[in-house]
Protein backbone atom coordinates (compact mmCIF):
# COMPACT_ATOMS: atom_id res chain seq x y z
CA UNK A 1 0.00 0.00 0.00
CA UNK A 2 1.81 3.47 -1.14
CA UNK A 3 1.41 6.35 1.16
CA UNK A 4 -1.67 7.73 -0.37
CA UNK A 5 -3.38 4.80 0.10
CA UNK A 6 -2.45 4.82 3.99
CA UNK A 7 -3.15 8.55 4.12
CA UNK A 8 -6.50 7.65 2.45
CA UNK A 9 -7.42 4.68 4.82
CA UNK A 10 -6.63 6.91 7.81
CA UNK A 11 -9.32 9.13 6.75
CA UNK A 12 -11.76 6.83 5.51
CA UNK A 13 -11.75 8.43 2.06
CA UNK A 14 -12.26 5.40 -0.63
CA UNK A 15 -9.35 6.32 -3.09
CA UNK A 16 -10.78 6.78 -7.10
CA UNK A 17 -8.10 7.75 -8.89
CA UNK A 18 -7.83 5.08 -10.98
CA UNK A 19 -11.98 5.15 -11.49
CA UNK A 20 -11.50 8.72 -12.35
CA UNK A 21 -8.82 8.50 -14.58
CA UNK A 22 -9.90 5.61 -16.68
CA UNK A 23 -14.02 6.61 -17.04
CA UNK A 24 -13.01 10.09 -17.25
CA UNK A 25 -15.90 10.77 -14.53
CA UNK A 26 -16.40 14.30 -13.89
CA UNK A 27 -16.45 14.88 -10.07
CA UNK A 28 -15.50 18.35 -8.79
CA UNK A 29 -14.14 20.37 -6.06
CA UNK A 30 -13.98 18.68 -2.72
CA UNK A 31 -16.14 15.62 -3.88
CA UNK A 32 -13.08 14.71 -5.38
CA UNK A 33 -11.62 12.83 -2.38
CA UNK A 34 -7.74 13.02 -4.25
CA UNK A 35 -8.50 16.62 -3.59
CA UNK A 36 -9.63 15.94 0.13
CA UNK A 37 -6.33 14.29 0.63
CA UNK A 38 -4.69 17.25 -1.32
CA UNK A 39 -5.85 19.61 1.17
CA UNK A 40 -5.33 17.62 4.16
CA UNK A 41 -1.72 17.27 2.79
CA UNK A 42 -1.55 21.26 2.33
CA UNK A 43 -2.80 22.12 6.05
CA UNK A 44 -0.20 19.71 7.65
CA UNK A 45 2.53 20.68 5.40
CA UNK A 46 1.78 24.52 6.37
CA UNK A 47 0.84 24.38 9.72
CA UNK A 48 -2.50 25.94 8.97
CA UNK A 49 -4.66 26.87 12.22
CA UNK A 50 -7.72 28.80 10.02
CA UNK A 51 -8.85 28.20 6.54
CA UNK A 52 -10.97 29.89 3.77
CA UNK A 53 -12.55 27.33 0.96
CA UNK A 54 -14.16 29.06 -1.91
CA UNK A 55 -16.19 27.20 -4.41
CA UNK A 56 -16.03 23.61 -3.09
CA UNK A 57 -19.27 21.93 -5.32
CA UNK A 58 -20.10 19.81 -2.27
CA UNK A 59 -23.89 19.16 -1.29
CA UNK A 60 -25.23 21.13 2.02
CA UNK A 61 -26.07 17.46 2.92
CA UNK A 62 -22.36 16.11 2.27
CA UNK A 63 -20.58 18.98 4.06
CA UNK A 64 -19.83 17.36 7.51
CA UNK A 65 -18.42 13.87 5.88
CA UNK A 66 -16.47 15.89 3.34
CA UNK A 67 -15.23 18.42 5.81
CA UNK A 68 -14.25 15.89 8.69
CA UNK A 69 -12.44 14.20 5.79
CA UNK A 70 -10.73 17.15 4.98
CA UNK A 71 -9.85 18.43 8.04
CA UNK A 72 -10.45 16.11 10.73
CA UNK A 73 -11.21 17.62 14.46
CA UNK A 74 -12.03 21.40 13.01
CA UNK A 75 -15.10 23.34 13.01
CA UNK A 76 -16.33 24.96 10.25
CA UNK A 77 -19.07 27.71 9.50
CA UNK A 78 -20.59 28.27 5.56
CA UNK A 79 -22.99 30.09 3.50
CA UNK A 80 -25.35 28.08 2.50
CA UNK A 81 -28.48 29.55 3.87
CA UNK A 82 -27.49 32.51 1.61
CA UNK A 83 -26.40 30.78 -1.81
CA UNK A 84 -27.66 26.62 -2.32
CA UNK A 85 -23.41 26.05 -3.52
CA UNK A 86 -22.83 27.18 -0.51
CA UNK A 87 -19.59 29.33 -1.66
CA UNK A 88 -17.34 29.71 0.88
CA UNK A 89 -16.69 27.90 3.67
CA UNK A 90 -14.37 29.18 7.25
CA UNK A 91 -13.26 26.15 8.91
CA UNK A 92 -10.26 26.39 12.19
CA UNK A 93 -8.67 24.38 14.37
CA UNK A 94 -10.16 25.09 17.82
CA UNK A 95 -7.00 24.45 19.96
CA UNK A 96 -5.05 27.35 17.67
CA UNK A 97 -8.14 29.77 17.20
CA UNK A 98 -11.56 30.93 18.49
CA UNK A 99 -13.71 32.22 15.58
CA UNK A 100 -16.64 34.30 16.06
CA UNK A 101 -19.35 34.66 13.27
CA UNK A 102 -20.14 38.57 13.01
CA UNK A 103 -21.72 38.81 9.37
CA UNK A 104 -22.39 36.82 6.48
CA UNK A 105 -23.51 37.40 2.56
CA UNK A 106 -23.46 35.80 -0.85
CA UNK A 107 -19.81 36.73 -1.02
CA UNK A 108 -18.05 37.16 2.25
CA UNK A 109 -18.29 35.61 5.51
CA UNK A 110 -16.63 38.37 8.17
CA UNK A 111 -15.17 37.09 11.55
CA UNK A 112 -13.28 38.01 14.27
CA UNK A 113 -10.79 35.78 15.57
CA UNK A 114 -8.27 35.19 18.47
CA UNK A 115 -5.18 32.94 18.81
CA UNK A 116 -5.63 31.05 21.38
CA UNK A 117 -2.54 30.86 22.84
CA UNK A 118 -1.40 34.55 22.16
CA UNK A 119 -4.40 35.96 23.07
CA UNK A 120 -4.11 38.45 19.62
CA UNK A 121 -7.05 39.62 18.02
CA UNK A 122 -8.32 40.43 14.89
CA UNK A 123 -11.08 40.91 12.10
CA UNK A 124 -10.59 38.53 9.39
CA UNK A 125 -13.09 38.61 5.88
CA UNK A 126 -13.00 35.45 3.67
CA UNK A 127 -14.31 36.86 0.15
CA UNK A 128 -15.18 35.04 -2.98
CA UNK A 129 -16.69 37.75 -5.76
CA UNK A 130 -19.34 37.09 -7.58
CA UNK A 131 -18.41 37.09 -11.73
CA UNK A 132 -20.28 40.09 -12.53
CA UNK A 133 -19.46 43.59 -12.23
CA UNK A 134 -22.66 44.73 -11.17
CA UNK A 135 -23.16 42.01 -8.33
CA UNK A 136 -19.87 42.69 -7.11
CA UNK A 137 -20.67 46.92 -6.50
CA UNK A 138 -23.41 45.45 -3.21
CA UNK A 139 -20.12 43.61 -1.86
CA UNK A 140 -18.13 46.35 -1.81
CA UNK A 141 -20.85 48.20 0.32
CA UNK A 142 -21.38 45.89 2.68
CA UNK A 143 -17.46 45.01 3.20
CA UNK A 144 -17.27 49.30 3.76
CA UNK A 145 -20.04 48.78 6.05
CA UNK A 146 -18.08 45.87 7.84
CA UNK A 147 -14.78 47.94 8.36
CA UNK A 148 -14.07 47.50 11.99
CA UNK A 149 -13.05 50.92 14.34
CA UNK A 150 -9.40 50.99 15.33
CA UNK A 151 -8.90 47.28 15.00
CA UNK A 152 -7.00 45.01 12.72
CA UNK A 153 -8.51 44.00 9.62
CA UNK A 154 -7.56 41.57 6.72
CA UNK A 155 -9.60 40.34 3.49
CA UNK A 156 -8.54 37.53 2.00
CA UNK A 157 -9.91 35.38 -0.84
CA UNK A 158 -11.25 35.64 -4.37
CA UNK A 159 -12.24 38.66 -5.41
CA UNK A 160 -13.19 37.78 -9.14
CA UNK A 161 -11.81 41.61 -9.62
CA UNK A 162 -8.57 43.09 -10.66
CA UNK A 163 -6.69 46.09 -8.85
CA UNK A 164 -4.09 47.03 -11.79
CA UNK A 165 -4.77 46.87 -15.67
CA UNK A 166 -1.39 44.23 -15.51
CA UNK A 167 -3.21 42.20 -13.33
CA UNK A 168 -4.75 39.92 -16.32
CA UNK A 169 -2.96 38.50 -19.14
CA UNK A 170 -5.20 37.09 -22.41
CA UNK A 171 -8.87 37.64 -23.25
CA UNK A 172 -10.76 41.37 -23.56
CA UNK A 173 -8.92 44.63 -22.83
CA UNK A 174 -8.60 45.84 -19.01
CA UNK A 175 -11.70 49.05 -18.77
CA UNK A 176 -11.24 51.73 -16.30
CA UNK A 177 -14.66 50.17 -15.02
CA UNK A 178 -12.63 46.97 -14.42
CA UNK A 179 -10.52 48.32 -11.70
CA UNK A 180 -12.22 50.93 -10.50
CA UNK A 181 -14.99 49.73 -7.49
CA UNK A 182 -11.96 47.45 -5.81
CA UNK A 183 -9.35 50.27 -6.07
CA UNK A 184 -12.27 53.38 -4.73
CA UNK A 185 -13.35 50.71 -1.97
CA UNK A 186 -9.60 50.39 -0.84
CA UNK A 187 -9.35 54.15 -0.76
CA UNK A 188 -11.96 55.03 1.27
CA UNK A 189 -11.43 51.90 3.59
CA UNK A 190 -7.73 53.19 3.91
CA UNK A 191 -6.90 49.21 3.15
CA UNK A 192 -3.73 48.32 1.02
CA UNK A 193 -1.63 44.79 -0.11
CA UNK A 194 0.42 42.65 2.43
CA UNK A 195 3.30 42.08 1.21
CA UNK A 196 3.69 39.28 -1.36
CA UNK A 197 5.76 36.47 -2.16
CA UNK A 198 5.55 33.86 -4.89
CA UNK A 199 3.62 33.83 -8.65
CA UNK A 200 2.14 37.09 -9.45
CA UNK A 201 -0.89 35.72 -10.92
CA UNK A 202 -3.27 33.38 -8.98
CA UNK A 203 -5.50 31.94 -11.84
CA UNK A 204 -6.03 30.82 -15.25
CA UNK A 205 -7.75 28.75 -17.36
CA UNK A 206 -5.27 28.38 -19.75
CA UNK A 207 -5.98 31.06 -21.86
CA UNK A 208 -6.05 33.68 -19.49
CA UNK A 209 -4.15 34.63 -16.67
CA UNK A 210 -5.19 37.05 -14.24
CA UNK A 211 -4.37 38.20 -10.21
CA UNK A 212 -7.88 37.71 -8.43
CA UNK A 213 -7.07 36.20 -5.37
CA UNK A 214 -5.05 38.90 -2.85
CA UNK A 215 -5.02 39.41 0.65
CA UNK A 216 -5.89 43.25 2.51
CA UNK A 217 -5.09 44.71 5.52
CA UNK A 218 -5.60 48.04 6.86
CA UNK A 219 -3.14 50.32 8.76
CA UNK A 220 -3.93 48.59 11.87
CA UNK A 221 -3.04 45.55 11.19
CA UNK A 222 0.61 47.15 11.21
CA UNK A 223 0.48 47.82 14.95
CA UNK A 224 -0.54 44.24 16.36
CA UNK A 225 1.85 42.63 14.00
CA UNK A 226 5.51 42.57 13.26
CA UNK A 227 6.14 41.51 9.97
CA UNK A 228 3.29 39.34 7.74
CA UNK A 229 3.42 38.24 4.65
CA UNK A 230 0.95 36.68 1.76
CA UNK A 231 2.99 33.47 0.27
CA UNK A 232 1.04 31.94 -2.90
CA UNK A 233 1.90 28.58 -3.37
CA UNK A 234 1.84 26.53 -6.31
CA UNK A 235 -2.36 25.65 -7.24
CA UNK A 236 -1.55 21.55 -7.21
CA UNK A 237 -5.26 20.27 -8.27
CA UNK A 238 -6.78 23.65 -8.18
CA UNK A 239 -7.00 25.93 -11.01
CA UNK A 240 -6.15 29.07 -8.25
CA UNK A 241 -3.41 29.80 -6.02
CA UNK A 242 -3.39 29.17 -2.62
CA UNK A 243 -2.67 31.90 -0.01
CA UNK A 244 -0.79 31.44 3.21
CA UNK A 245 -1.05 34.22 5.66
CA UNK A 246 2.50 34.12 7.33
CA UNK A 247 3.29 35.23 10.50
CA UNK A 248 6.93 35.79 10.96
CA UNK A 249 9.56 36.80 13.61
CA UNK A 250 11.23 40.35 12.73
CA UNK A 251 14.65 41.46 13.59
CA UNK A 252 14.59 43.23 16.57
CA UNK A 253 17.27 46.10 16.31
CA UNK A 254 19.15 47.32 19.02
CA UNK A 255 17.66 50.55 20.70
CA UNK A 256 19.78 53.21 19.80
CA UNK A 257 19.84 57.19 20.37
CA UNK A 258 18.03 59.57 17.79
CA UNK A 259 17.44 62.97 18.68
CA UNK A 260 14.20 64.50 19.06
CA UNK A 261 13.38 68.24 17.80
CA UNK A 262 10.80 68.58 20.83
CA UNK A 263 13.43 68.59 23.49
CA UNK A 264 14.71 71.62 22.31
CA UNK A 265 11.76 73.22 23.73
CA UNK A 266 12.48 72.47 26.85
CA UNK A 267 13.57 74.88 29.57
CA UNK A 268 16.56 72.44 31.06
CA UNK A 269 17.81 71.80 27.01
CA UNK A 270 20.15 74.78 26.97
CA UNK A 271 21.65 73.84 30.54
CA UNK A 272 22.19 69.57 29.98
CA UNK A 273 23.95 70.73 26.69
CA UNK A 274 26.17 73.51 28.36
CA UNK A 275 26.55 71.48 30.85
CA UNK A 276 28.45 68.67 28.57
CA UNK A 277 30.56 71.27 27.03
CA UNK A 278 34.51 70.50 27.19
CA UNK A 279 36.95 72.91 28.24
CA UNK A 280 38.91 75.17 25.36
CA UNK A 281 41.84 74.27 24.03
CA UNK A 282 44.26 71.66 23.53
CA UNK A 283 44.93 68.89 21.04
CA UNK A 284 42.23 66.04 19.82
CA UNK A 285 39.38 68.21 18.64
CA UNK A 286 37.62 65.41 17.33
CA UNK A 287 38.08 63.20 20.29
CA UNK A 288 36.75 66.06 22.31
CA UNK A 289 34.17 66.23 19.72
CA UNK A 290 33.31 62.78 20.67
CA UNK A 291 33.27 62.76 24.42
CA UNK A 292 30.82 65.77 24.20
CA UNK A 293 28.05 64.39 21.69
CA UNK A 294 28.52 61.07 24.51
CA UNK A 295 27.99 63.12 27.58
CA UNK A 296 24.68 64.80 25.61
CA UNK A 297 23.43 61.80 24.38
CA UNK A 298 23.46 60.88 28.40
CA UNK A 299 22.12 63.71 29.22
CA UNK A 300 19.04 64.23 26.66
CA UNK A 301 18.16 60.76 27.90
CA UNK A 302 17.53 61.45 31.00
CA UNK A 303 15.81 64.72 29.69
CA UNK A 304 13.45 62.96 28.01
CA UNK A 305 12.72 59.77 30.70
CA UNK A 306 12.11 62.68 33.06
CA UNK A 307 9.43 64.81 30.91
CA UNK A 308 8.45 63.25 27.73
CA UNK A 309 8.24 59.61 27.79
CA UNK A 310 4.82 59.53 29.27
CA UNK A 311 3.27 62.06 26.21
CA UNK A 312 -0.09 60.98 25.95
CA UNK A 313 -0.68 60.66 29.75
CA UNK A 314 0.47 64.02 29.60
CA UNK A 315 -1.48 64.78 27.02
CA UNK A 316 -4.61 63.61 29.01
CA UNK A 317 -3.86 65.11 32.15
CA UNK A 318 -3.35 68.58 30.92
CA UNK A 319 -6.61 68.38 29.09
CA UNK A 320 -8.78 67.49 31.97
CA UNK A 321 -7.08 69.93 33.99
CA UNK A 322 -7.57 72.74 31.20
CA UNK A 323 -11.40 71.50 31.06
CA UNK A 324 -12.21 71.56 34.75
CA UNK A 325 -10.25 75.24 35.39
CA UNK A 326 -12.82 76.67 32.05
CA UNK A 327 -16.02 74.98 33.47
CA UNK A 328 -14.97 76.38 36.86
CA UNK A 329 -14.30 80.04 35.11
CA UNK A 330 -18.17 79.48 33.23
CA UNK A 331 -19.54 79.65 37.43
CA UNK A 332 -17.18 82.14 38.25
CA UNK A 333 -15.74 84.51 34.93
CA UNK A 334 -14.36 87.39 36.86
CA UNK A 335 -11.95 84.58 39.22
CA UNK A 336 -8.82 86.39 39.03
CA UNK A 337 -6.32 83.64 40.19
CA UNK A 338 -8.69 81.31 37.95
CA UNK A 339 -7.65 83.27 34.96
CA UNK A 340 -4.16 82.58 35.43
CA UNK A 341 -4.78 79.19 36.22
CA UNK A 342 -6.59 79.29 32.87
CA UNK A 343 -3.88 80.81 30.95
CA UNK A 344 -1.01 78.68 32.27
CA UNK A 345 -3.06 75.58 31.56
CA UNK A 346 -3.79 76.35 27.82
CA UNK A 347 -0.30 77.41 27.65
CA UNK A 348 0.92 73.67 29.08
CA UNK A 349 -1.82 71.82 27.28
CA UNK A 350 -0.24 73.20 23.59
CA UNK A 351 2.95 72.60 24.83
CA UNK A 352 2.24 69.18 24.87
CA UNK A 353 0.58 69.04 21.97
CA UNK A 354 2.85 70.53 20.13
CA UNK A 355 6.29 68.10 21.35
CA UNK A 356 3.54 65.32 20.84
CA UNK A 357 2.79 66.62 16.91
CA UNK A 358 6.88 67.37 16.43
CA UNK A 359 7.82 63.24 17.48
CA UNK A 360 5.48 62.48 14.98
CA UNK A 361 6.27 64.30 12.09
CA UNK A 362 10.21 63.18 12.63
CA UNK A 363 9.03 59.90 12.85
CA UNK A 364 6.97 59.51 10.14
CA UNK A 365 8.82 62.07 7.82
CA UNK A 366 5.50 64.26 7.36
CA UNK A 367 5.23 67.69 7.13
CA UNK A 368 1.34 67.34 7.81
CA UNK A 369 -0.21 65.80 10.49
CA UNK A 370 -3.58 65.98 12.20
CA UNK A 371 -3.66 65.29 15.28
CA UNK A 372 -5.99 63.63 18.25
CA UNK A 373 -6.92 60.55 19.84
CA UNK A 374 -8.56 59.39 17.34
CA UNK A 375 -5.60 59.66 14.57
CA UNK A 376 -2.81 58.98 16.67
CA UNK A 377 -3.11 55.20 16.34
CA UNK A 378 -3.10 55.71 13.01
CA UNK A 379 0.46 57.73 12.55
CA UNK A 380 1.94 55.03 14.65
CA UNK A 381 0.93 52.55 11.95
CA UNK A 382 1.88 54.61 9.41
CA UNK A 383 5.72 54.60 11.16
CA UNK A 384 5.82 51.18 11.19
CA UNK A 385 4.61 50.13 8.39
CA UNK A 386 7.11 52.34 6.66
CA UNK A 387 9.82 50.63 8.55
CA UNK A 388 8.05 47.41 7.89
CA UNK A 389 8.33 47.71 4.36
CA UNK A 390 12.11 48.29 3.98
CA UNK A 391 12.36 44.37 5.46
CA UNK A 392 13.93 42.22 2.92
CA UNK A 393 12.69 38.40 3.35
CA UNK A 394 13.59 36.17 0.42
CA UNK A 395 16.38 37.10 -1.89
CA UNK A 396 18.06 35.00 -4.71
CA UNK A 397 22.03 34.72 -3.95
CA UNK A 398 24.80 34.23 -6.74
CA UNK A 399 24.10 30.61 -7.78
CA UNK A 400 19.74 31.76 -8.49
CA UNK A 401 18.73 29.79 -4.91
CA UNK A 402 16.27 31.57 -3.11
CA UNK A 403 17.08 32.21 0.57
CA UNK A 404 14.38 33.13 3.12
CA UNK A 405 15.08 34.44 6.76
CA UNK A 406 16.42 37.56 8.08
CA UNK A 407 19.40 36.21 8.83
CA UNK A 408 19.88 34.54 5.36
CA UNK A 409 19.42 37.66 3.89
CA UNK A 410 21.96 39.07 5.98
CA UNK A 411 24.89 36.47 4.84
CA UNK A 412 23.50 36.70 0.89
CA UNK A 413 24.60 40.43 1.30
CA UNK A 414 27.65 40.42 3.17
CA UNK A 415 28.93 37.73 1.04
CA UNK A 416 28.11 39.53 -2.53
CA UNK A 417 29.45 42.63 -1.07
CA UNK A 418 32.71 41.26 0.02
CA UNK A 419 33.28 39.41 -3.28
CA UNK A 420 32.17 42.55 -4.63
CA UNK A 421 34.65 45.13 -2.81
CA UNK A 422 37.66 42.72 -2.49
CA UNK A 423 39.67 41.91 0.42
CA UNK A 424 41.48 44.87 1.69
CA UNK A 425 44.76 46.35 -0.23
CA UNK A 426 47.84 45.92 0.94
CA UNK A 427 48.75 48.81 -1.32
CA UNK A 428 47.62 51.31 -3.81
CA UNK A 429 49.12 51.84 -7.29
CA UNK A 430 49.66 55.42 -8.34
CA UNK A 431 47.31 57.27 -10.29
CA UNK A 432 48.29 57.43 -13.87
CA UNK A 433 48.92 61.29 -15.17
CA UNK A 434 48.23 59.98 -18.40
CA UNK A 435 44.65 58.49 -17.76
CA UNK A 436 44.00 61.78 -15.80
CA UNK A 437 44.79 64.09 -19.12
CA UNK A 438 42.51 62.21 -21.53
CA UNK A 439 39.65 63.58 -19.65
CA UNK A 440 38.60 67.08 -18.14
CA UNK A 441 40.86 68.34 -15.92
CA UNK A 442 40.25 71.58 -13.28
CA UNK A 443 41.50 74.64 -14.02
CA UNK A 444 43.87 76.59 -11.56
CA UNK A 445 41.80 78.66 -10.05
CA UNK A 446 39.15 75.83 -9.76
CA UNK A 447 42.23 73.74 -7.72
CA UNK A 448 42.55 76.98 -5.63
CA UNK A 449 38.96 77.53 -4.85
CA UNK A 450 38.42 73.72 -4.31
CA UNK A 451 41.16 74.13 -1.57
CA UNK A 452 40.18 77.12 0.11
CA UNK A 453 39.25 76.74 3.51
CA UNK A 454 35.43 77.06 4.87
CA UNK A 455 33.98 79.91 6.58
CA UNK A 456 31.37 79.64 9.34
CA UNK A 457 28.91 80.93 6.70
CA UNK A 458 29.68 77.98 4.29
CA UNK A 459 29.08 75.69 7.18
CA UNK A 460 25.96 77.11 8.20
CA UNK A 461 24.39 77.39 4.92
CA UNK A 462 25.24 74.33 4.00
CA UNK A 463 23.68 72.99 7.57
CA UNK A 464 20.71 75.19 7.86
CA UNK A 465 19.42 73.95 4.48
CA UNK A 466 19.16 70.14 5.92
CA UNK A 467 15.18 69.31 7.10
CA UNK A 468 14.91 68.80 10.66
CA UNK A 469 13.03 66.10 9.32
CA UNK A 470 15.81 63.96 7.52
CA UNK A 471 17.41 61.18 9.27
CA UNK A 472 20.04 61.63 11.51
CA UNK A 473 23.61 60.90 11.13
CA UNK A 474 24.97 57.07 13.01
CA UNK A 475 25.62 59.11 16.00
CA UNK A 476 22.07 59.61 16.31
CA UNK A 477 21.92 63.63 15.87
CA UNK A 478 19.84 65.30 13.45
CA UNK A 479 20.34 68.43 11.41
CA UNK A 480 17.77 70.05 14.19
CA UNK A 481 20.33 69.74 17.08
CA UNK A 482 23.40 71.62 15.33
CA UNK A 483 20.52 74.47 14.37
Amino acid sequence: MNSLSKLCSTLGIPLKTDQFTKNKTMIRGLNWPNKQVDVYIFLQLNKVGLLGLFETKVKEHNVDTVASRAFPGWRWVHNFSLNPRGRIWVAWKPSIYHIKLIYMTEQFIHCHAMHMSLKVKFYITFVYGLNQLQQRKQMWSNLSSSQPIQEPWCIIGDFNSILYKEDRIGGGDVLLQDIKDMNEFMDSCEMHEMRSIGPYYSWTNKTIMSRIDRALINEMWSIHFNFTQVRYKANSLSDHTPLVVQFLPSPKPKPRFQYCDMWAKHPYFLSSISASLPSPGGSLKWKKLKHFLDDVRVALQHLHRSSFHDLKEQQELARKRLTHIQLELLSHPHHKDMLCEKKEAREHYNNILSSSITLLQQQCKQEWIKYGDSSSKLFFAKTKQRKLSSYIYPIKDESGTLREGFEEVGNVMVSFYRKLLGPQPHSRSPLSREILNLGPLLSREQQVDLCRPFTEKDVKQALFSIPNTKSPGPDGFSSGFFK
